[in-house]
């Protein structure tokens, strides 16, 4: 099997890394392929494809199981999950796919495109954060996913962001060679 890590990495952070290992130990997965967005139908703002996936490949540089790809990034139409992982199905065919993902997407997914199509096509397995309650998701959504024992990690990409905007230390909570590439272009200032 297959992890599928998509989302915008802006910037990836150690959560990212955890998450994905985490997954990767639980789950059994022969890798996992981060695969950063490029036109985002979600996000507005985001760091231009090429910077982010640079960020992820020195973010994972140091790890065997970990690759990331260029899919969506190099796209010049909205990236939308389902294409992404019935590309990789085609790509990987004798092996599974499963798609991880933040609990926050999964309260979204309504809203994607194609979701039932997903869901009914997919596995996907979730991340929990800090707040996560069940309840909040519709109980025939809820039993097509697996709900990972995560560590809940309390860093997002935008509180980084933000910290650089303001001047805060955001040092030890991207990878050390990615928060050196952010100093030396300036980036999210």
């Amino acid at each position: 099997m297959i992890g599928i890590f998509g989302g915008s990495f802006n910037p990836p952070h150690i959560g990212h890394l955890i998450l994905a290992e985490e997954a990767r130990m639980s789950m059994n997965l022969k890798k996992v392929i981060f695969v950063p967005s490029g036109i985002s139908p979600h996000k507005q703002e985001i760091l231009n494809a090429e910077r982010r996936l640079k960020m992820v490949n020195l973010a994972i540089v140091s790890n065997d199981f970990f690759s990331v790809s260029d899919f969506e990034a190099k796209k010049q139409t909205p990236g939308y999950t389902i294409e992404t992982l019935e590309y990789f199905s085609k790509k990987f065919k004798s092996e599974e796919i499963v798609f991880l993902m933040g609990w926050d997407c999964l309260k979204e997914i309504k809203t994607w495109h194609r979701w039932k199509d997903l869901l009914e096509n997919f596995k996907l397995a979730v991340f929990v954060r800090n707040g996560f309650n069940e309840e909040e998701i519709e109980k025939e959504i809820l039993k097509k996913v697996q709900i990972l024992k995560n560590p809940v990690i309390n860093i997002s990409s935008s509180e980084i962001r933000e910290r650089i905007k303001r001047g805060y230390t955001y040092r030890y909570f991207v990878p050390e060679k990615v928060y050196y590439y952010i100093e030396a272009l300036g980036l999210y200032r």
